[in-house]
C-alpha cells in the first residue's frame, strides 16, 4: 500500500511541476503575445483606412513601415505587460477613427517612448522616407529631434 501511495505523490508531483511550468510560461510570455497578436491586428486595420490625400502605393508604404516597425521593435520582451496593454488602449482608440500620416507618426513616436528597441528603430524612417520620396508622397515621416538623420548603409530593416 505504501508503494503505491509513494507512486501517485510522486505522479501528483510531476503534473504540479508541469503545470507549475506551463502557468510560469503563460504568465511570462503569453500575455505579451495575447497584446502583440493585438497590436498587430490594429497595424492591420490601417491598410482599409487609406486617406484620399495619398496613393494605394503611398499608403502601402507608411502602413507597411509601421508594421514593420512593430515587427522589430521587440515591443513585447522590453515593456512590461501594463504598459504594452495600456498602448494597446491608446491604439485602438486612435485607430478607430480615420487615418492618415499623423496616425502614422503618432505610431512610430510611442513605440520610440515605450521601449528601446523601438526608439532604436526610429533610424529607419530615413529608409522609408527615401521609398515616399520616390512614390512622390506628400507627406514624409519627420524625424525625431534627437535621432540622427542617417544610418549605416549595411543596416537594413527586416
Amino acid at each position: 500500500m505504501r508503494f503505491r501511495l509513494r507512486t501517485l505523490f510522486i505522479v501528483l508531483f510531476a503534473f504540479s511541476l508541469g503545470f507549475a511550468g506551463v502557468a510560469a510560461y503563460w504568465h511570462k510570455f503569453g500575455g505579451r503575445l495575447y497584446y502583440n497578436r493585438r497590436i498587430e491586428a490594429h497595424l492591420r486595420q490601417l491598410d482599409a483606412k487609406r486617406p484620399s490625400t495619398l496613393t494605394v502605393a503611398q499608403w502601402e508604404c507608411l502602413a507597411r513601415s509601421t508594421r514593420t516597425l512593430h515587427s522589430n521593435s521587440l515591443l513585447s520582451f522590453e515593456t512590461s505587460l501594463a504598459d504594452i496593454s495600456d498602448f494597446e488602449k491608446r491604439l485602438d482608440e486612435r485607430i478607430s477613427g480615420p487615418a492618415d500620416e499623423e496616425v502614422i507618426e503618432w505610431i512610430w513616436d510611442e513605440y520610440a517612448k515605450i521601449c528601446e528597441g523601438g526608439r532604436r528603430y526610429q533610424r529607419f524612417r530615413v529608409l522609408f522616407n527615401d521609398e515616399l520620396k520616390h512614390l512622390e508622397s506628400p507627406v514624409l515621416l519627420e524625424m525625431p529631434r534627437d535621432e540622427p538623420e542617417s544610418m549605416p548603409e549595411e543596416e537594413t530593416p527586416r
